[in-house]
């Protein structure tokens, strides 16, 4: 179980079993299928802006699935859902170095490429700090691979290499932890 502390300890987790054949599967058709659009998100800590493809994922329908249920099993308190998006990302992808929550909440990334090779690029690389250059650790995405982090780490998806040959499609869910009680009285 992934605790409150392992996040503030900044322990990164990568998990390829969670999701089902199926599952991945229809992730896969509805990454094809949806619209992408130019996001500009920008880290209140750095003035920085992305410019990428994203694809908002409704929150209210993400929790209703199986897939969340899943992930929330995963941690030893209760989490809630803030924010989910699907980034499409190719070799032109301007990608920086970002954070994606508050100081200690989990942010999961879930790679939703149905097949995916090392030589194809498309890492996701964590730094010790905000304005390091030392990589703590870099992840090749594997097909329904899951990563949980300190959504504070600072962290880069690298764009596909040249030889890619397909776009890479990751699922960005930013958590909150919820208080008990607050879960109870719903």
């Amino acid at each position: 179980m992934i605790t409150k502390e392992a996040i503030i300890n900044n322990e990164i987790f990568v998990q390829n079993d969670l999701l089902s054949d199926q599952e991945l599967t229809e992730f896969w058709f509805h990454v094809n299928s949806c619209g992408y659009g130019y996001t500009q998100r920008s880290t209140p800590y750095s003035n920085k802006n992305q410019k990428r493809l994203s694809h908002h994922y409704p929150i209210d329908i993400f929790v209703e699935t199986t897939v969340w249920k899943k992930l929330e099993r995963l941690f030893n308190a209760p989490v809630g859902l803030i924010d989910s998006y699907i980034n499409f990302s190719e070799v032109s992808a301007r990608n920086l170095t970002h954070s994606d929550a508050g100081l200690n909440e989990p942010s999961i990334l879930i790679c939703l490429n149905e097949h995916w090779e090392r030589d194809w690029g498309g890492y996701t690389c964590f730094f010790k700090s905000m304005n390091s250059s030392e990589i703590v650790k870099a992840i090749c995405p594997e097909p329904g691979q899951i990563i949980i982090f300190n959504g504070f780490n600072w962290h880069i998806g690298l764009p596909p290499t040249m030889h890619a040959e397909v776009p890479r499609f990751m699922l960005a869910l930013k958590l909150v932890w919820v208080d008990p009680k607050d879960k109870e009285s719903k």
